[in-house]
């Protein structure tokens, strides 16, 4: 179902979704996040996120709830995965639009200062992981 793992800085991007950075991919299988999405999609709106986090926060209500309620731990434990799976997608939308934007622009500027900076940036981001 999902590509194998890539390791930079040896590997192609993804072919699923190009605008995927090589190193990303080492953390994340290609297709990992892809599968399903329509390609040439626009990047999310800050009120699309908005909305998301807004149905994830109901998600994690909903997990609280569950607990409360001393529900079976394997439905507790599903319901928990649904809400990190959806929070890794709001994180790769933001990822992909700073990518687009903020990346692009700093490199688009010709000031190699600027575009050392947003790469110690992504990759310290990346590092946490």
């Amino acid at each position: 179902m999902f590509g194998k793992p890539c390791f930079p800085p040896f590997c192609a991007p993804c072919p699923e979704y190009p605008s995927i950075p090589i190193f990303f991919l080492a953390l994340y299988p290609c297709g990992v996040y892809t599968t399903g999405m329509k390609r040439n999609q626009q990047v999310t709106t800050h009120k699309e996120t908005l909305n998301r986090l807004s149905r994830i926060a109901g998600q994690v209500q909903g997990v609280k709830r569950m607990v409360e309620e001393e529900k079976y731990c394997i439905d507790i434990v599903t319901q928990i995965q649904a809400a990190r799976s959806a929070l890794r997608s709001v994180e790769m939308k933001i990822l992909e639009k700073h990518m687009h934007h903020c990346v692009h622009d700093a490199f688009a500027s010709g000031s190699q200062k600027n575009a050392d900076e947003k790469m110690e940036e992504l990759l310290c981001v990346m590092k946490k992981y």
